[in-house]
C-alpha cells in the first residue's frame, strides 16, 4: 500500500509541474499593466526602400498608448540578436519603470520587447494585430 501511495503522489508532482510548465510556456502575459507609468519617445517606419521615417507626432499618443498596453508576450527572455535590419518594420522606444523599453515588429521571428538585448527580449504573441493596428494607425494619418 504504501509503496502505492508513493506512485500516486510522484503521479500528482508530476502533473503539477507539467502543468506548471505549459503556463509559463504557452499562455502569454500583458508586459504593460493597466496602470503602469510608460512613455513612447520615438515611433521609427522603415520603408519598403529600408528609409527610416520617424512617425511618432504623426500618431494619436492616446490609441499608440492603448495599442502598447494590449502587448501580450511570453513569460521568459529569448535572445534574438542578431537580426536583419531589413526584417523591422517598425521600432518603437520609451520608458517603462524608469528603464529603457524597445518595441521591433516585423517579419514573424523578429517581434520582441526589451530593455537590453544583452539580456534577451519577450516575444510578442499577438503580433499580427499589433502590426496591423500600427498599419491602421499609420495609414489615418497619411489619409488626413
Amino acid at each position: 500500500m504504501q509503496k502505492k501511495t508513493k506512485w500516486c503522489l510522484f503521479g500528482i508532482l508530476l502533473i503539477f509541474c507539467m502543468t506548471i510548465v505549459c503556463f509559463i510556456y504557452f499562455v502569454p502575459q500583458k508586459y504593460f499593466q493597466e496602470n503602469d507609468d510608460f512613455e513612447i519617445n520615438q515611433v521609427i517606419y522603415y520603408a519598403s526602400d529600408y528609409t527610416e521615417n520617424d512617425i511618432t507626432n504623426k500618431l494619436d499618443s492616446i490609441q499608440l498608448r492603448v495599442l502598447m498596453g494590449n502587448i501580450e508576450c511570453t513569460r521568459y527572455r529569448i535572445s534574438f540578436a542578431p537580426y536583419l535590419q531589413k526584417d523591422v518594420m517598425y521600432e518603437i522606444h520609451g520608458r517603462y519603470q524608469q528603464k529603457p523599453i524597445h518595441v521591433i515588429l516585423g517579419q514573424p521571428y523578429l517581434n520582441y520587447i526589451y530593455t537590453s538585448s544583452e539580456k534577451g527580449g519577450y516575444k510578442i504573441k499577438n503580433a499580427d494585430e499589433i502590426l496591423e493596428e500600427l498599419e491602421r494607425l499609420r495609414t489615418t494619418f497619411q489619409s488626413s
